[in-house]
């Protein structure tokens, strides 16, 4: 495996989650830490530090930057997702609790004027 397919793997969470839901900040910040913590892995990792600079040892001792860069991106997904919110949900969300306040309120006026003479 190349080092740009193990770079893509790290777009994988990204594209779940911009499946599931419409918050592209978390998307973005997924996306970032993502990407970041991919090549800075890639460089830290054995192939980069020992075959290419002739370090005696890498700090990175895996390979694979996927194995550390997926779940974190998608840990920064679900916690950007849970601190940002879906602020038009919100609002959507409270002017369909005041039309449903006053729907009950006709309602019970006019179950009132009903039984008033």
């Amino acid at each position: 495996m190349d080092e740009r397919k193990r770079a893509r793997i790290s777009f994988n969470p990204l594209a779940l989650f911009q499946a599931a839901s419409e918050q592209y900040r978390a998307a973005v910040a997924s996306m970032v830490v993502g990407t970041v913590s991919s090549l800075g892995l890639i460089y830290l990792s054995p192939i980069l530090q020992v075959g290419t600079l002739n370090q005696p040892k890498a700090l990175f001792p895996l390979t694979n930057p996927g194995i550390v860069s997926i779940p974190l991106s998608l840990i920064v997904a679900i916690s950007a997702s849970c601190l940002t919110g879906d602020r038009p949900a919100i609002e959507k969300l409270d002017e369909l609790e005041q039309r449903k306040s006053q729907i009950y309120q006709v309602t019970y006026e006019s179950q009132i004027s009903r039984y008033t003479i």
